[in-house]
């Protein structure tokens, strides 16, 4: 499964379906599932927990010392890739940091987990098939 920061922040912050996306990290942990992302992700996590307000600089390292301790497929951004991140951005009016996560999604056959109810809205197509809410993920729903 591609995740966004959306899910990841969820892992830091008590927030609504923090649960959900730590059942989700917790099996990615046991083995069960594995978890991906385009290195964006690790950024885009420290950004939003610093304007949370809840992380100070020392703590924000810290996070990104867990982050990388919880050994996600973290992928730069290849040809491929930001191809697919292009067309996806192309095809649902989306930033190119939401596409590279698409566009990802796209190259390895995986599905797209978001908390991001208004992103999964705005896809069609192929895109709408392979993108899950973290709430519907987490409970088996689709």
């Amino acid at each position: 499964m591609v995740i966004d920061a959306s899910v990841l922040v969820k892992w830091f912050l008590g927030e609504a379906d923090s649960e959900l996306a730590l059942r989700l990290r917790d099996r990615h942990v046991n083995g069960e599932i594995q978890l991906a992302a385009p290195s964006l992700i690790v950024y885009e996590t420290l950004n939003a927990l610093r304007y949370s307000g809840a992380f100070a600089a020392d703590q924000l390292k810290d996070a990104a010392a867990a982050i990388q301790n919880y050994g996600l497929a973290l992928y730069g951004p290849d040809g491929e890739i930001v191809r697919l991140a292009v067309e996806a951005s192309e095809e649902n009016d989306l930033t190119i940091y939401d596409g590279s996560y698409l566009g990802l999604a796209k190259k390895l056959g995986a599905d797209f987990v978001t908390a991001d109810r208004a992103l999964v809205g705005r896809l069609a197509g192929d895109y709408a098939e392979i993108a899950k809410l973290l709430e519907a993920e987490s409970s088996g729903r689709s």
